[in-house]
Protein backbone atom coordinates (compact mmCIF):
# COMPACT_ATOMS: atom_id res chain seq x y z
CA UNK A 1 0.00 0.00 0.00
CA UNK A 2 2.57 2.58 0.79
CA UNK A 3 4.27 1.72 -2.37
CA UNK A 4 1.33 2.54 -4.34
CA UNK A 5 0.88 5.93 -2.63
CA UNK A 6 5.02 6.55 -3.19
CA UNK A 7 4.03 5.77 -7.00
CA UNK A 8 0.68 8.12 -7.57
CA UNK A 9 2.86 11.02 -5.58
CA UNK A 10 5.85 10.30 -8.17
CA UNK A 11 3.57 9.96 -11.28
CA UNK A 12 1.23 13.85 -9.95
CA UNK A 13 5.09 15.15 -9.85
CA UNK A 14 6.16 14.09 -12.73
CA UNK A 15 3.23 14.80 -14.95
CA UNK A 16 2.31 18.64 -12.94
CA UNK A 17 2.51 21.19 -15.22
CA UNK A 18 2.94 23.90 -12.78
CA UNK A 19 5.41 26.42 -12.76
CA UNK A 20 6.50 28.90 -10.43
CA UNK A 21 5.24 32.66 -10.99
CA UNK A 22 6.85 36.18 -9.49
CA UNK A 23 5.60 39.44 -10.06
CA UNK A 24 7.69 42.53 -10.96
CA UNK A 25 7.02 46.42 -10.64
CA UNK A 26 3.54 46.52 -9.00
CA UNK A 27 2.99 48.88 -6.73
CA UNK A 28 -0.40 50.23 -6.47
CA UNK A 29 -1.87 46.78 -6.70
CA UNK A 30 -0.88 44.07 -4.29
CA UNK A 31 0.86 40.82 -5.23
CA UNK A 32 -2.42 38.65 -3.16
CA UNK A 33 -4.67 40.86 -5.51
CA UNK A 34 -3.14 40.52 -8.72
CA UNK A 35 -2.95 36.67 -7.80
CA UNK A 36 -6.35 36.48 -7.01
CA UNK A 37 -7.29 37.98 -10.03
CA UNK A 38 -5.50 35.31 -12.22
CA UNK A 39 -6.88 32.41 -9.89
CA UNK A 40 -3.48 31.68 -8.33
CA UNK A 41 -3.91 30.36 -4.67
CA UNK A 42 -0.99 30.65 -2.18
CA UNK A 43 -0.99 27.22 0.43
CA UNK A 44 -3.08 27.15 2.55
CA UNK A 45 -2.34 27.07 6.27
CA UNK A 46 -2.37 23.71 6.90
CA UNK A 47 -0.18 23.03 4.02
CA UNK A 48 2.63 23.32 6.12
CA UNK A 49 4.56 20.78 3.86
CA UNK A 50 4.07 22.83 0.46
CA UNK A 51 5.99 25.39 -0.57
CA UNK A 52 4.60 29.03 0.16
CA UNK A 53 5.63 30.37 -3.31
CA UNK A 54 3.08 30.52 -5.63
CA UNK A 55 2.35 28.57 -8.81
CA UNK A 56 0.11 28.63 -12.02
CA UNK A 57 -0.46 26.12 -14.90
CA UNK A 58 1.76 27.09 -18.05
CA UNK A 59 -0.98 26.14 -20.02
CA UNK A 60 -2.82 28.90 -18.32
CA UNK A 61 -0.41 31.78 -18.85
CA UNK A 62 -1.32 32.73 -22.52
CA UNK A 63 -4.63 34.52 -20.64
CA UNK A 64 -2.29 36.20 -18.40
CA UNK A 65 -1.36 39.58 -20.64
CA UNK A 66 -5.37 39.96 -21.11
CA UNK A 67 -6.41 39.28 -17.77
CA UNK A 68 -4.09 41.99 -15.93
CA UNK A 69 -4.45 44.27 -18.93
CA UNK A 70 -8.02 44.15 -17.72
CA UNK A 71 -7.25 44.00 -13.75
CA UNK A 72 -5.17 47.53 -14.11
CA UNK A 73 -7.84 49.12 -16.48
CA UNK A 74 -10.65 48.27 -13.91
CA UNK A 75 -8.35 50.16 -11.36
CA UNK A 76 -7.86 53.50 -13.51
CA UNK A 77 -4.51 52.32 -15.34
CA UNK A 78 -5.26 52.53 -18.98
CA UNK A 79 -1.92 52.55 -19.95
CA UNK A 80 -0.45 50.13 -18.17
CA UNK A 81 1.92 47.51 -19.73
CA UNK A 82 2.33 43.97 -18.83
CA UNK A 83 5.41 41.73 -20.47
CA UNK A 84 5.16 37.89 -19.84
CA UNK A 85 8.22 36.11 -19.74
CA UNK A 86 7.90 32.86 -19.40
CA UNK A 87 11.56 30.47 -18.71
CA UNK A 88 11.64 26.72 -17.98
CA UNK A 89 11.01 26.72 -14.42
CA UNK A 90 8.94 29.85 -13.70
CA UNK A 91 7.48 33.00 -15.22
CA UNK A 92 7.90 36.36 -14.35
CA UNK A 93 5.32 39.10 -14.71
CA UNK A 94 6.65 42.56 -15.79
CA UNK A 95 4.39 45.31 -14.93
CA UNK A 96 4.82 48.96 -15.46
CA UNK A 97 1.37 50.65 -14.10
CA UNK A 98 2.56 54.01 -15.48
CA UNK A 99 0.39 56.77 -14.82
CA UNK A 100 -3.04 56.24 -13.73
CA UNK A 101 -6.78 58.02 -14.84
CA UNK A 102 -6.81 61.36 -12.46
CA UNK A 103 -10.04 62.70 -11.92
CA UNK A 104 -9.98 66.50 -13.23
CA UNK A 105 -13.70 67.75 -12.53
CA UNK A 106 -16.96 66.37 -11.08
CA UNK A 107 -20.67 67.69 -11.81
CA UNK A 108 -23.26 66.34 -8.98
CA UNK A 109 -27.16 67.71 -9.79
CA UNK A 110 -28.68 66.26 -6.42
CA UNK A 111 -31.82 66.42 -4.41
CA UNK A 112 -31.03 63.66 -2.21
CA UNK A 113 -28.61 63.50 1.10
CA UNK A 114 -25.22 62.54 -0.04
CA UNK A 115 -22.75 63.52 3.14
CA UNK A 116 -22.95 59.85 4.68
CA UNK A 117 -21.81 58.60 0.94
CA UNK A 118 -18.22 58.55 -0.08
CA UNK A 119 -17.97 60.35 -3.32
CA UNK A 120 -14.98 60.58 -5.23
CA UNK A 121 -12.86 63.70 -5.31
CA UNK A 122 -10.96 65.86 -7.89
CA UNK A 123 -7.05 64.75 -7.99
CA UNK A 124 -7.89 61.11 -6.69
CA UNK A 125 -6.98 57.84 -9.18
CA UNK A 126 -10.09 57.57 -11.50
CA UNK A 127 -11.42 53.74 -10.65
CA UNK A 128 -13.82 52.22 -12.83
CA UNK A 129 -14.67 49.27 -10.21
CA UNK A 130 -15.46 51.87 -7.43
CA UNK A 131 -17.05 53.83 -10.03
CA UNK A 132 -19.90 50.92 -10.53
CA UNK A 133 -19.81 50.04 -6.71
CA UNK A 134 -20.99 53.97 -6.00
CA UNK A 135 -24.04 53.19 -8.40
CA UNK A 136 -25.20 50.24 -6.80
CA UNK A 137 -24.12 51.87 -3.42
CA UNK A 138 -26.39 54.57 -4.32
CA UNK A 139 -29.62 52.74 -5.92
CA UNK A 140 -29.58 50.65 -2.26
CA UNK A 141 -29.36 53.70 0.03
CA UNK A 142 -32.74 55.50 -2.00
CA UNK A 143 -34.30 52.24 -2.11
CA UNK A 144 -33.65 51.96 1.67
CA UNK A 145 -35.10 55.45 2.19
CA UNK A 146 -38.41 55.00 0.05
CA UNK A 147 -37.52 56.42 -2.68
CA UNK A 148 -38.48 53.63 -5.36
CA UNK A 149 -39.03 55.96 -9.07
CA UNK A 150 -35.65 57.55 -8.68
CA UNK A 151 -33.54 58.32 -11.65
CA UNK A 152 -30.33 58.27 -11.02
CA UNK A 153 -27.50 58.72 -14.20
CA UNK A 154 -23.72 59.00 -14.15
CA UNK A 155 -21.29 59.25 -17.02
CA UNK A 156 -17.60 59.18 -17.07
CA UNK A 157 -15.52 61.20 -19.26
CA UNK A 158 -12.25 59.60 -19.88
CA UNK A 159 -9.15 61.78 -21.86
CA UNK A 160 -6.71 58.78 -22.29
CA UNK A 161 -3.90 61.00 -24.05
CA UNK A 162 -3.74 63.57 -21.40
CA UNK A 163 -5.19 61.00 -18.26
CA UNK A 164 -7.57 62.49 -16.48
CA UNK A 165 -11.46 62.05 -16.62
CA UNK A 166 -14.39 64.25 -15.46
CA UNK A 167 -17.18 62.55 -13.91
CA UNK A 168 -21.18 63.65 -14.13
CA UNK A 169 -23.62 62.15 -11.67
CA UNK A 170 -27.47 63.73 -11.43
CA UNK A 171 -29.62 61.74 -9.19
CA UNK A 172 -33.16 63.05 -8.36
CA UNK A 173 -35.43 61.03 -6.10
CA UNK A 174 -38.41 62.13 -7.15
CA UNK A 175 -41.58 61.32 -4.83
CA UNK A 176 -41.63 58.51 -1.68
CA UNK A 177 -42.89 55.03 -3.08
CA UNK A 178 -45.48 53.36 -0.91
CA UNK A 179 -46.18 49.81 -0.42
CA UNK A 180 -49.74 48.68 -2.47
CA UNK A 181 -51.80 45.51 -2.31
CA UNK A 182 -49.64 42.69 -0.96
CA UNK A 183 -50.57 39.42 -2.86
CA UNK A 184 -49.81 35.56 -1.88
CA UNK A 185 -49.15 32.94 -4.52
CA UNK A 186 -48.41 29.31 -4.19
CA UNK A 187 -49.99 27.90 -1.36
CA UNK A 188 -51.90 24.89 -0.91
CA UNK A 189 -52.44 23.57 3.00
CA UNK A 190 -51.46 26.73 4.44
CA UNK A 191 -53.99 29.76 4.23
CA UNK A 192 -52.45 33.32 3.37
CA UNK A 193 -53.85 34.87 6.54
CA UNK A 194 -51.14 32.94 8.43
CA UNK A 195 -48.56 34.36 5.65
CA UNK A 196 -49.67 37.51 6.20
CA UNK A 197 -49.78 37.85 9.55
CA UNK A 198 -46.28 36.99 10.27
CA UNK A 199 -44.93 39.87 7.75
CA UNK A 200 -45.22 43.78 8.24
CA UNK A 201 -46.02 45.31 5.22
CA UNK A 202 -49.38 47.14 5.20
CA UNK A 203 -50.62 48.94 2.13
CA UNK A 204 -50.16 52.38 2.31
CA UNK A 205 -47.01 52.03 4.15
CA UNK A 206 -43.49 53.75 3.05
CA UNK A 207 -41.87 51.71 0.93
CA UNK A 208 -38.78 49.91 2.64
CA UNK A 209 -36.23 47.87 1.75
CA UNK A 210 -35.60 46.55 4.67
CA UNK A 211 -38.91 45.53 5.08
CA UNK A 212 -38.57 43.06 1.90
CA UNK A 213 -35.38 41.10 3.46
CA UNK A 214 -37.79 40.82 6.93
CA UNK A 215 -40.28 38.81 4.58
CA UNK A 216 -37.57 36.36 4.06
CA UNK A 217 -35.95 36.02 7.21
CA UNK A 218 -40.08 35.52 9.05
CA UNK A 219 -41.07 32.98 6.84
CA UNK A 220 -37.81 30.99 6.80
CA UNK A 221 -38.66 30.60 10.62
CA UNK A 222 -41.85 28.95 9.93
CA UNK A 223 -39.52 26.14 8.46
CA UNK A 224 -42.47 25.29 5.91
CA UNK A 225 -41.76 26.70 2.68
CA UNK A 226 -38.95 25.38 0.43
CA UNK A 227 -38.86 28.65 -1.75
CA UNK A 228 -39.34 32.26 -1.09
CA UNK A 229 -39.51 34.80 -3.57
CA UNK A 230 -40.94 38.51 -3.18
CA UNK A 231 -41.14 40.24 -6.08
CA UNK A 232 -41.51 44.35 -6.03
CA UNK A 233 -40.48 45.14 -9.19
CA UNK A 234 -43.90 46.37 -10.78
CA UNK A 235 -43.74 50.06 -9.83
CA UNK A 236 -47.02 51.96 -10.52
CA UNK A 237 -45.92 55.30 -10.18
CA UNK A 238 -45.28 55.74 -6.67
CA UNK A 239 -47.07 52.73 -5.33
CA UNK A 240 -45.36 49.38 -4.83
CA UNK A 241 -47.22 46.39 -5.05
CA UNK A 242 -45.91 42.89 -3.80
CA UNK A 243 -46.03 39.38 -4.70
CA UNK A 244 -45.07 36.49 -2.22
CA UNK A 245 -44.41 33.19 -4.79
CA UNK A 246 -44.53 30.76 -2.09
CA UNK A 247 -43.46 26.51 -2.45
CA UNK A 248 -44.49 24.36 0.24
CA UNK A 249 -41.78 21.53 1.54
CA UNK A 250 -41.43 18.68 0.16
CA UNK A 251 -39.83 16.34 2.75
CA UNK A 252 -41.58 17.23 6.33
CA UNK A 253 -40.23 15.14 8.64
CA UNK A 254 -36.76 15.69 9.83
CA UNK A 255 -34.23 13.67 11.90
CA UNK A 256 -31.36 14.35 13.45
CA UNK A 257 -28.87 12.27 15.40
CA UNK A 258 -25.56 12.88 17.49
CA UNK A 259 -22.98 11.87 19.25
CA UNK A 260 -21.01 13.95 21.68
CA UNK A 261 -18.54 14.61 24.90
CA UNK A 262 -19.29 16.91 27.22
CA UNK A 263 -16.92 17.50 30.47
CA UNK A 264 -19.87 17.26 32.95
CA UNK A 265 -22.53 14.71 31.31
CA UNK A 266 -19.46 12.31 29.91
CA UNK A 267 -20.47 10.84 26.80
CA UNK A 268 -23.83 12.09 25.25
CA UNK A 269 -26.55 11.06 22.53
CA UNK A 270 -29.17 13.17 21.27
CA UNK A 271 -31.93 12.54 18.87
CA UNK A 272 -34.76 14.44 17.38
CA UNK A 273 -37.61 14.15 14.71
CA UNK A 274 -39.38 17.37 13.52
CA UNK A 275 -43.00 16.73 11.69
CA UNK A 276 -43.08 20.46 9.64
CA UNK A 277 -46.90 21.38 8.10
CA UNK A 278 -48.31 19.12 11.07
CA UNK A 279 -51.85 18.82 10.39
CA UNK A 280 -51.22 21.68 7.72
CA UNK A 281 -51.18 25.59 8.17
CA UNK A 282 -47.39 25.80 8.98
CA UNK A 283 -47.83 24.05 12.54
CA UNK A 284 -44.75 21.88 13.96
CA UNK A 285 -44.15 19.11 15.85
CA UNK A 286 -40.95 18.30 17.88
CA UNK A 287 -39.28 15.86 19.86
CA UNK A 288 -35.64 15.54 21.02
CA UNK A 289 -34.02 12.69 23.35
CA UNK A 290 -30.91 12.66 25.24
CA UNK A 291 -28.90 10.14 27.01
CA UNK A 292 -26.01 10.86 28.64
CA UNK A 293 -23.93 9.43 31.98
CA UNK A 294 -25.26 12.20 34.30
CA UNK A 295 -28.87 13.00 32.46
CA UNK A 296 -31.49 11.63 30.76
CA UNK A 297 -34.31 13.99 28.81
CA UNK A 298 -36.86 13.67 26.93
CA UNK A 299 -38.80 16.89 25.77
CA UNK A 300 -41.79 17.80 22.86
CA UNK A 301 -43.09 20.97 21.61
CA UNK A 302 -45.67 21.84 19.25
CA UNK A 303 -46.11 25.00 17.51
CA UNK A 304 -49.15 26.64 16.18
CA UNK A 305 -48.65 29.92 13.89
CA UNK A 306 -51.04 32.77 13.15
CA UNK A 307 -54.18 31.44 15.56
CA UNK A 308 -57.35 33.97 15.23
CA UNK A 309 -57.73 35.19 19.21
CA UNK A 310 -60.78 37.66 18.76
CA UNK A 311 -59.36 39.48 15.92
CA UNK A 312 -55.81 39.26 16.25
CA UNK A 313 -53.31 36.80 14.94
CA UNK A 314 -50.92 35.08 18.00
CA UNK A 315 -48.36 32.14 17.74
CA UNK A 316 -49.22 29.67 20.28
CA UNK A 317 -46.04 27.23 21.65
CA UNK A 318 -46.83 24.23 24.16
CA UNK A 319 -44.10 22.49 25.68
CA UNK A 320 -43.43 19.59 27.72
CA UNK A 321 -40.45 17.90 29.69
CA UNK A 322 -39.09 15.82 31.18
CA UNK A 323 -35.73 14.37 33.11
CA UNK A 324 -34.08 13.13 35.42
CA UNK A 325 -30.72 14.41 36.56
CA UNK A 326 -27.58 12.49 38.47
CA UNK A 327 -25.13 15.31 39.33
CA UNK A 328 -26.06 14.35 43.53
CA UNK A 329 -23.82 11.90 45.61
CA UNK A 330 -26.83 10.76 47.28
CA UNK A 331 -29.76 11.44 44.83
CA UNK A 332 -31.03 12.03 41.42
CA UNK A 333 -33.63 14.67 41.21
CA UNK A 334 -36.56 14.00 38.34
CA UNK A 335 -37.86 17.04 36.58
CA UNK A 336 -41.05 17.08 34.95
CA UNK A 337 -41.64 21.14 33.23
CA UNK A 338 -43.86 22.61 30.39
CA UNK A 339 -44.90 25.83 28.99
CA UNK A 340 -47.94 28.03 27.10
CA UNK A 341 -46.98 30.30 25.31
CA UNK A 342 -48.31 33.23 23.17
CA UNK A 343 -46.22 35.36 20.69
CA UNK A 344 -46.53 38.06 19.19
CA UNK A 345 -44.50 40.96 16.88
CA UNK A 346 -45.90 44.47 17.00
CA UNK A 347 -43.85 47.70 16.47
CA UNK A 348 -39.96 45.57 15.94
CA UNK A 349 -41.00 44.22 19.57
CA UNK A 350 -40.95 40.78 19.49
CA UNK A 351 -43.50 39.31 23.14
CA UNK A 352 -43.53 36.28 24.43
CA UNK A 353 -46.35 35.85 26.81
CA UNK A 354 -46.59 32.48 28.77
CA UNK A 355 -47.50 30.30 32.31
CA UNK A 356 -44.61 27.58 32.94
CA UNK A 357 -44.62 24.96 35.61
CA UNK A 358 -42.16 22.43 36.62
CA UNK A 359 -42.28 19.71 39.61
CA UNK A 360 -39.55 18.18 40.96
CA UNK A 361 -38.73 14.69 42.82
CA UNK A 362 -35.76 13.74 44.54
CA UNK A 363 -34.93 9.97 44.46
CA UNK A 364 -32.55 8.33 46.52
CA UNK A 365 -29.66 6.61 45.66
CA UNK A 366 -29.04 4.07 48.78
CA UNK A 367 -32.78 3.47 49.15
CA UNK A 368 -32.99 5.28 52.59
CA UNK A 369 -35.56 8.08 53.00
CA UNK A 370 -35.00 11.73 51.94
CA UNK A 371 -35.33 14.75 54.39
CA UNK A 372 -34.91 17.39 52.01
CA UNK A 373 -35.94 20.54 53.55
CA UNK A 374 -38.49 21.07 50.74
CA UNK A 375 -41.94 20.16 51.31
CA UNK A 376 -43.66 21.22 48.08
CA UNK A 377 -41.64 21.91 44.84
CA UNK A 378 -44.20 22.75 42.43
CA UNK A 379 -43.52 25.82 40.49
CA UNK A 380 -46.24 28.21 38.56
CA UNK A 381 -45.15 31.12 37.24
CA UNK A 382 -46.01 33.09 34.48
CA UNK A 383 -43.89 35.42 32.36
CA UNK A 384 -42.86 37.87 30.31
CA UNK A 385 -40.35 38.49 27.61
CA UNK A 386 -40.01 41.40 25.26
CA UNK A 387 -36.93 41.56 22.80
CA UNK A 388 -35.90 44.37 19.97
CA UNK A 389 -33.39 42.82 17.72
CA UNK A 390 -31.46 45.47 15.23
CA UNK A 391 -28.91 43.32 13.77
CA UNK A 392 -27.96 42.85 10.45
CA UNK A 393 -28.05 39.38 10.73
CA UNK A 394 -29.49 36.36 12.73
CA UNK A 395 -27.18 33.84 11.54
CA UNK A 396 -23.66 35.64 12.16
CA UNK A 397 -24.12 39.43 12.44
CA UNK A 398 -21.87 42.46 11.64
CA UNK A 399 -23.46 45.46 13.15
CA UNK A 400 -26.12 46.12 14.78
CA UNK A 401 -27.55 45.75 18.50
CA UNK A 402 -29.94 43.06 20.68
CA UNK A 403 -31.54 43.45 23.97
CA UNK A 404 -33.93 41.51 25.67
CA UNK A 405 -35.31 41.65 28.76
CA UNK A 406 -37.62 38.29 30.87
CA UNK A 407 -39.73 39.16 33.74
CA UNK A 408 -40.96 35.83 36.00
CA UNK A 409 -42.98 35.81 39.20
CA UNK A 410 -43.19 32.42 41.01
CA UNK A 411 -47.20 32.56 42.05
CA UNK A 412 -47.97 32.17 45.95
CA UNK A 413 -51.00 29.23 45.57
CA UNK A 414 -50.34 28.34 48.72
CA UNK A 415 -48.04 28.47 51.95
CA UNK A 416 -45.66 25.94 51.11
CA UNK A 417 -45.28 27.11 47.60
CA UNK A 418 -41.84 28.87 46.34
CA UNK A 419 -42.99 32.47 45.66
CA UNK A 420 -39.81 34.80 43.95
CA UNK A 421 -39.54 37.58 41.26
CA UNK A 422 -36.78 37.09 38.60
CA UNK A 423 -35.46 39.49 35.78
CA UNK A 424 -33.00 38.82 33.46
CA UNK A 425 -31.62 41.24 31.04
CA UNK A 426 -29.46 40.99 28.21
CA UNK A 427 -27.57 43.55 25.61
CA UNK A 428 -25.70 42.71 22.54
CA UNK A 429 -23.59 45.67 20.53
CA UNK A 430 -21.92 44.27 17.45
CA UNK A 431 -19.49 46.90 15.41
CA UNK A 432 -17.09 46.17 12.70
CA UNK A 433 -14.44 48.03 11.25
CA UNK A 434 -13.55 47.01 7.95
CA UNK A 435 -12.76 43.30 8.16
CA UNK A 436 -12.42 43.74 12.02
CA UNK A 437 -15.87 42.50 14.24
CA UNK A 438 -16.23 43.46 17.91
CA UNK A 439 -18.72 41.91 19.90
CA UNK A 440 -19.86 42.60 23.48
CA UNK A 441 -22.81 41.00 25.40
CA UNK A 442 -23.87 42.05 29.18
CA UNK A 443 -26.12 39.63 30.90
CA UNK A 444 -27.63 40.63 34.43
CA UNK A 445 -30.13 38.64 36.48
CA UNK A 446 -31.95 39.07 39.75
CA UNK A 447 -34.04 37.08 41.89
CA UNK A 448 -36.12 38.44 44.93
CA UNK A 449 -37.21 35.35 47.61
CA UNK A 450 -40.24 36.58 48.80
CA UNK A 451 -42.09 33.41 49.97
CA UNK A 452 -39.93 30.21 50.58
CA UNK A 453 -36.59 29.38 49.10
CA UNK A 454 -36.34 29.40 45.41
CA UNK A 455 -35.54 26.23 43.77
CA UNK A 456 -31.64 25.82 42.63
CA UNK A 457 -33.62 25.02 38.61
CA UNK A 458 -34.02 29.00 38.96
CA UNK A 459 -31.40 30.48 40.51
CA UNK A 460 -28.24 31.28 38.24
CA UNK A 461 -25.11 29.93 37.03
CA UNK A 462 -22.76 30.64 34.80
CA UNK A 463 -20.31 28.53 32.29
CA UNK A 464 -20.54 27.62 28.96
CA UNK A 465 -20.92 28.70 25.19
CA UNK A 466 -23.09 31.65 25.60
CA UNK A 467 -21.53 32.39 29.42
CA UNK A 468 -17.96 31.72 30.63
CA UNK A 469 -16.07 29.40 28.20
CA UNK A 470 -13.20 28.24 30.49
CA UNK A 471 -16.22 25.83 32.10
CA UNK A 472 -18.97 23.31 31.18
CA UNK A 473 -22.87 24.61 30.96
CA UNK A 474 -23.90 25.74 34.02
CA UNK A 475 -20.94 24.31 35.77
CA UNK A 476 -20.30 27.84 38.22
CA UNK A 477 -22.31 28.23 41.25
CA UNK A 478 -22.01 31.07 43.50
CA UNK A 479 -18.35 32.32 43.64
CA UNK A 480 -16.68 32.86 46.35
CA UNK A 481 -14.03 35.51 47.75
CA UNK A 482 -11.31 33.01 47.00
CA UNK A 483 -11.99 32.06 43.30
CA UNK A 484 -14.16 28.96 43.97
CA UNK A 485 -17.30 28.20 43.15
CA UNK A 486 -20.54 26.45 44.78
CA UNK A 487 -22.44 23.63 43.11
CA UNK A 488 -25.42 25.76 44.22
CA UNK A 489 -26.84 28.43 42.05
CA UNK A 490 -27.07 32.50 42.90
CA UNK A 491 -29.98 35.16 43.07
CA UNK A 492 -27.70 37.75 41.45
CA UNK A 493 -25.74 36.86 38.25
CA UNK A 494 -23.90 39.74 35.96
CA UNK A 495 -21.80 38.42 32.69
CA UNK A 496 -19.86 40.26 30.42
CA UNK A 497 -18.20 38.97 27.77
CA UNK A 498 -16.06 40.62 25.01
CA UNK A 499 -14.67 39.26 21.73
CA UNK A 500 -12.84 40.42 18.64
CA UNK A 501 -12.95 38.61 15.17
CA UNK A 502 -10.92 39.01 12.10
CA UNK A 503 -10.75 36.83 9.07
CA UNK A 504 -7.55 34.52 8.68
CA UNK A 505 -8.01 32.80 5.16
CA UNK A 506 -11.41 32.61 3.41
CA UNK A 507 -14.09 31.13 6.01
CA UNK A 508 -11.88 31.11 8.23
CA UNK A 509 -11.35 33.23 10.95
CA UNK A 510 -9.95 33.96 14.42
CA UNK A 511 -10.63 35.18 17.41
CA UNK A 512 -10.07 36.74 21.02
CA UNK A 513 -12.25 36.75 24.16
CA UNK A 514 -12.51 37.88 27.39
CA UNK A 515 -15.68 36.36 29.92
CA UNK A 516 -16.28 37.78 33.41
CA UNK A 517 -18.75 36.00 35.58
CA UNK A 518 -20.27 37.21 38.82
CA UNK A 519 -22.54 34.82 40.61
CA UNK A 520 -23.70 35.34 44.14
CA UNK A 521 -25.88 34.40 46.91
CA UNK A 522 -27.16 37.87 48.25
CA UNK A 523 -29.84 39.48 47.05
CA UNK A 524 -29.63 42.62 44.40
CA UNK A 525 -25.41 42.62 44.96
CA UNK A 526 -23.61 43.34 41.54
CA UNK A 527 -20.39 44.28 43.21
CA UNK A 528 -19.58 40.25 44.13
CA UNK A 529 -16.50 38.37 43.62
CA UNK A 530 -16.12 37.31 39.89
CA UNK A 531 -14.04 34.96 37.20
CA UNK A 532 -12.12 35.71 35.12
CA UNK A 533 -11.51 33.82 31.47
CA UNK A 534 -9.84 34.88 28.69
CA UNK A 535 -9.01 32.86 25.04
CA UNK A 536 -8.73 32.56 21.43
CA UNK A 537 -11.34 30.41 19.05
CA UNK A 538 -11.21 29.98 15.09
CA UNK A 539 -14.51 29.97 13.38
CA UNK A 540 -15.91 28.47 9.94
CA UNK A 541 -18.21 30.27 8.01
CA UNK A 542 -20.95 27.85 6.88
CA UNK A 543 -24.61 28.54 5.43
CA UNK A 544 -26.51 28.18 8.64
CA UNK A 545 -23.67 29.99 11.01
CA UNK A 546 -20.48 30.09 11.88
CA UNK A 547 -18.68 26.53 13.44
CA UNK A 548 -16.66 27.71 16.38
CA UNK A 549 -14.06 25.80 18.69
CA UNK A 550 -12.76 28.12 21.52
CA UNK A 551 -10.38 27.38 24.58
CA UNK A 552 -10.98 29.66 27.53
CA UNK A 553 -8.19 29.64 30.32
CA UNK A 554 -9.09 30.57 33.88
CA UNK A 555 -7.11 33.75 34.23
CA UNK A 556 -6.47 33.47 38.15
CA UNK A 557 -6.47 29.48 38.24
CA UNK A 558 -5.09 28.79 35.09
CA UNK A 559 -5.23 25.15 35.73
CA UNK A 560 -9.60 25.50 35.35
CA UNK A 561 -10.25 25.59 31.28
CA UNK A 562 -12.09 24.80 28.37
CA UNK A 563 -12.68 23.74 25.28
CA UNK A 564 -16.04 24.62 23.41
CA UNK A 565 -17.75 23.66 20.32
CA UNK A 566 -20.32 25.44 18.94
CA UNK A 567 -22.35 25.66 15.82
CA UNK A 568 -24.27 29.02 15.57
CA UNK A 569 -23.10 32.69 16.86
CA UNK A 570 -23.28 34.14 20.13
CA UNK A 571 -23.49 37.49 19.98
Amino acid sequence: MRLVMVMVWLTSVLVSDEVEIALKGNQTLSDKRILEAIGVKKREFYEFYKSDTPTIERSQSSNLHATLKALYRMHGFFGSSIRIVPREHNITVEISENDPIIIKDITIQSDFELTKIKMPQKGERFNPSAFSKLKNSIQKKLLAKGYCSYHYDNKAYVDLPNRHATLHYTIQKNQICHFGAVKVEGLESIKAPIVLSHIHITQGKRFDTQAIADIYDTLQKLEAFDAIVVDYSDKNASTVPITISLKEREKNIKYKYGVGYDTNLGLRALASVERFNFLSDAKKLWAQLELSRQLYSLQTQLFMPSIDTFGFYFDYTLMLGYKIEKYYEDFDTHLFYGSFELTKEIAGLNYFVGLGYETTDYTSKSGEALTLNETNLLLIYPYLKVVYDRRDSKLNPKNGYYLASTIEYGLPYNDQARSYSKIFVEGRYIKSFEDLTLSSVLKLGSIDELHNQTPQTKKFFAGGSFSNRAYGYNELGVIGADGSDSTLGGVTMANLSLEANYPLYHELSGAIFSDISMISDLERRLNGDSIQTVGAGIRYNTPIGPFKIDVGVNAQETQDYGIIFQLGQSF
